[in-house]
């Protein structure tokens, strides 16, 4: 019962989660992998707590289109060290567009994700307004 509730306030948080991840991977990208992994980590969660991996879009196929054609990417590529981190900020990528998508489909959650992005968008401004 308390491994259900940790779950489902893991699953809660997630996107805030994975959206702290995706900003701190353009400061560094030495968390690129940890992001990855650490976000990967939300959907056995959500399947414990929801019954299902994510909420089903249009997006699916394309997205699962685009981690299968991963492979052929990393064995095509001359310069690893350079599409590797590439392949990584894709699937941060998604994972934040998945989290985003299984978070408003809550009425509360759809709130919360408009309001992060209108701080978002004042944030920007203000920046905007600071920089030359």
């Amino acid at each position: 019962m308390i491994i259900r509730r940790v779950a489902q306030w893991a699953v809660s948080v997630e996107v805030w989660v994975v959206t702290s991840l995706a900003v701190a991977c353009v400061i560094s990208d030495h968390l690129l992998l940890p992001a990855v992994v650490v976000a990967a980590l939300f959907w056995p969660l959500r399947w414990l707590v929801q019954g299902r991996l994510s909420v089903r879009t249009p997006l699916d196929m394309p997205a699962i289109a685009l981690v299968l054609m991963l492979p052929v990417t990393l064995l095509a590529t001359p310069l690893l060290e350079i599409t590797l981190p590439q392949v990584y900020r894709l699937l941060v990528g998604m994972l934040l567009c998945f989290a985003i998508i299984n978070h408003i489909w809550i009425p509360a959650g759809l709130r919360g994700v408009m309001l992060g992005l209108v701080g978002l968008g004042v944030a920007l401004s203000l920046a905007a307004l600071m920089s030359r």
